[in-house]
């Protein structure tokens, strides 16, 4: 018997009132081996006897009661507060450790957004040994802010020495940076010796003035370099990455320039971090808290001074403990005499707070392992479990598959900017809700972020599989959804993947899974599409086709072609459309309609605008009296350096804007359409003329019109070349034509290609012809031939007449 259970025996006992028949029983039953003739002499003992035993016998269990309270109190106490002070303390240092991870893996990130814009043959030209300020401060400078939001950019020579500094996206007085200056120096000179290169180094390549690490390929690796500093008396992250060519490996032949960058630890970092990590109140000052209510970690530089220290509001996980024991203790104070229904109290309360702790600790787990908005598993635990089953399917060879099912949602971009983020959110927790009962329950269905779902399907091997999964999901998300009161048809494309077929490791599966998402989009989105070596190979091959447009438009290796537009009324060339050609020495021709989105998704663009404007202007010069049509990118009209470079240009080459028409499609409209309309009207103001290029394809050609006076329509091809045919498209035409003339708008037919067409197209009210009937695109030099020989005729003409 514990000793707890035989002190509350003792204590009953020392409560009755015992006779000695009452004793001899007690003793009978308890010893009832002894010898019978000492029950009867205890039986027989006087009264004063009885009477001295009973109360020495209660006195002693009363003092052992009262003693094994006092101590047994005593020692809970002690235990409860203790356990409380060991929470506390526990989770003080997984928070520390968690925020103190939290700003190495910041200092990661930046090195990661300076790797993307500092690693490419054009920047490495322009920087990397020399400094072109123009190039510089537009895609180091402003990019970087633009983009990530570094405070401080700035480049520095191999020795240190400031080269070109920029603060929020503008340029900076280099003295700005002075009290740096040293330690960039210091660093500079540690850097060769320093092993933090991003990949695997396998040798060194001499230089002219050092070695540098290069992987197997020879391909140079970057050298990074990264710490916590005081700037401007403020804390921050300072990271340092060289510049160097992604693909033209021989242009390094000594140690390039660094891009340094600070990015301050400000209320902005400390939102982010606050959210990532839920620390309550977190903020930065200068001297350590004392405050046990407050938890901290120093913000220290390299060398050994403290910046400051980030505080918050420390979890007090012990005081919930205590609270919730404390009614124990008073139970086992007051009802010692029941101990042994006190025992079971205390054991489920004990049983309730380990319960609780791990619940507290479950939680935690769910929350670094789950998105917050949907309460889905996110990346990193979808990743974990689909290495976990790979496994087990490589382990145990057997007929069971993977299937990765990649999904994006169609619109959700549209629904953010028509009615807001909060339906935006609303929308990702009912397409979330839906796919969890519109799946199997052995589906993992995961959330990557944004507006992009995974699902992961452990099935048998059968041709169908990827059909069902892909069928499955298009149906679920098919169906309307409601938000905010409105009705929302999103649909979702979808790219799925087969392991082990596609792949063991789960980037890799991933990887495929998003190739095949990119040929649903590329389809026409609402549909699934299932991954195929080959698109891995037309991956690769537009990546071929990205390297190769970095250099032509290094290397100007474009041209233009032009197309006739004709006057329906005289037949006689009024103006030409500026089309934008390429073709690269072994490939052929190749469709802007292939590297024109190319050059949007990466950047490259605005540059490429800048060189088509100038170069067809330029041509304009020597044509008078003809008109000129330019197509313009979405990329190039949101651009912030879009007009002042517009400006430029035409103060340059002299042309004249009355004469220019800038042709824009309904999808320039769908993004910013403030900004875009703000532009438009900014461009009409210069003079030029903005026509609305193929009309009719988008279902809010006609609300665009009513948004903005557009000077000119054209209709595109598409209604045309089936206006012989189809009544339809004839009626169609003649409705346009209508809307153009009530709205002060020129109307032009593209893509005329038969006598029939052209008639039609006349007939119908068309001011202006376009099409192969006349003239495919040609040449400059054609179009000036033709211009000459149309004034020649006109000039015989008037000759004659006279």
């Amino acid at each position: 018997m514990p000793y707890g259970c035989r002190a509350a025996g003792l204590a009953s006992f020392a409560s009755l009132r015992l006779t000695g028949e009452d004793l001899a029983a007690i003793v009978t039953i308890s010893f009832g081996d002894l010898d019978m003739r000492w029950i009867t002499a205890v039986r027989r003992g006087s009264q004063h006897m009885m009477a001295g035993l009973r109360l020495r016998s209660t006195g002693l269990l009363a003092a052992a009661a009262v003693a094994t309270l006092i101590l047994l109190s005593a020692v809970m106490l002690y235990a409860f507060i203790r356990s409380a002070a060991v929470a506390d303390a526990l989770d003080r240092s997984d928070k520390q450790k968690l925020a103190a991870h939290y700003l190495d893996q910041s200092t990661s990130t930046v090195i990661n957004q300076q790797k993307a814009q500092v690693t490419w043959d054009e920047g490495f030209v322009a920087a990397g040994l020399t400094l072109d300020t123009d190039w510089a401060d537009q895609n180091l400078g402003g990019y970087l802010w633009n983009e990530f939001a570094l405070d401080h950019n700035f480049l520095v020579t191999p020795d240190g020495e400031l080269l070109r500094g920029w603060t929020r996206g503008k340029q900076a007085p280099l003295a700005k940076f002075d009290p740096l200056k040293g330690k960039i120096k210091r660093i500079m000179a540690t850097l060769p010796s320093n092993r933090h290169v991003l990949g695997t180094a396998a040798s060194l390549k001499p230089l002219d003035d050092t070695v540098w690490p290069v992987d197997e390929t020879g391909r140079p690796l970057s050298r990074w370099y990264g710490e916590q500093i005081e700037f401007d008396g403020k804390p921050a992250l300072l990271t340092v990455l060289s510049l160097l060519p992604d693909a033209s490996h021989n242009l390094l032949t000594r140690s390039p320039n660094h891009l340094v960058s600070v990015r301050y630890i400000d209320a902005r970092f400390l939102n982010e971090m606050s959210d990532a990590l839920l620390l309550k109140q977190l903020h930065f000052r200068r001297e350590p808290s004392s405050n046990d209510a407050l938890n901290n970690i120093p913000v220290v530089p390299n060398e050994g001074s403290h910046a400051g220290y980030l505080v918050w509001n420390a979890g007090r996980p012990g005081d919930t403990i205590f609270e919730a024991t404390l009614p124990l203790l008073v139970v086992v104070v007051l009802y010692c005499l029941v101990l042994l229904v006190v025992g079971a109290i205390a054991l489920r309360r004990l049983l309730a707070a380990s319960r609780e702790l791990a619940v507290r600790e479950a939680q935690a787990k769910h929350v670094s392992m789950h998105d917050h908005m949907s309460n889905l598993p996110n990346r990193a635990h979808f990743q974990r479990r689909l290495s976990e089953q790979l496994e087990s399917i490589t382990d145990v060879p057997d007929d069971r598959v993977v299937l990765v099912a990649f999904i994006d949602l169609d619109r959700f971009k549209d629904v953010n900017d028509t009615l807001g983020h909060k339906a935006g959110d609303d929308l990702i927790k009912v397409v979330a809700k839906r796919l969890r009962r519109g799946l199997p329950e052995s589906d993992f269905l995961s959330r990557l972020g944004g507006d992009e779902f995974v699902v992961m399907r452990v099935t048998r091997r059968h041709p169908s599989a990827m059909r069902k999964l892909g069928c499955q999901i298009t149906r679920i998300l098919s169906k309307p959804a409601y938000v905010l009161g409105q009705e929302l048809r999103i649909g979702a494309s979808i790219g799925i993947s087969t392991g082990p077929d596609h792949g063991t490791d789960p980037g890799e599966l991933l990887r495929h899974a998003d190739i095949a998402l990119y040929q649903a989009k590329q389809l026409g989105r609402g549909r699934w599409c299932a991954f195929t070596p080959a698109m891995d190979e037309h991956v690769q091959a537009r990546r071929e086709i990205e390297l190769e447009l970095r250099k032509a438009i290094s290397e100007e290796r474009f041209d233009i072609a032009y197309q006739p537009i004709i006057s329906a009324r005289s037949e006689k060339m009024v103006s030409v459309e500026a089309l934008l050609r390429w073709d690269i020495p072994g490939k052929g021709m190749i469709s802007p309609g292939f590297f024109v989105p190319i050059a949007e998704q990466t950047g490259q663009m605005v540059q490429l605008g800048l060189w088509i404007l100038r170069r067809v202007f330029q041509d304009h010069q020597a044509w008078p009296g003809l008109g000129l049509s330019v197509n313009l990118s979405p990329v190039q009209i949101v651009s912030n350096t879009f007009m002042n470079n517009l400006r430029t240009i035409v103060a340059e080459t002299g042309v004249n804007p009355r004469r220019v028409t800038f042709e824009i499609t309904e999808g320039v409209l769908l993004d910013r359409t403030d900004q875009v309309l703000e532009v438009l009207s900014d461009l009409r103001d210069m003079g030029f003329r903005i026509a609305l290029d193929d009309f009719g394809t988008g279902y809010s050609s006609l609300a665009y019109l009513r948004s903005f006076r557009f000077d000119k329509i054209k209709i595109d091809q598409s209604f045309v070349q089936n206006i012989e045919n189809d009544l339809d498209a004839l009626k169609i035409l003649k409705a346009v034509v209508a809307l153009g003339k009530s709205l002060q708008m020129d109307v032009v037919a593209e893509g005329v290609e038969t006598l029939l067409q052209r008639q039609l197209v006349v007939a119908a009210g068309c001011q202006e012809i376009q099409g192969y009937f006349y003239s495919r695109p040609v040449s400059r030099a054609e179009i000036s031939k033709r211009l000459e020989t149309s004034i020649r005729s006109q000039t015989i003409g008037l000759a004659r007449a006279a």
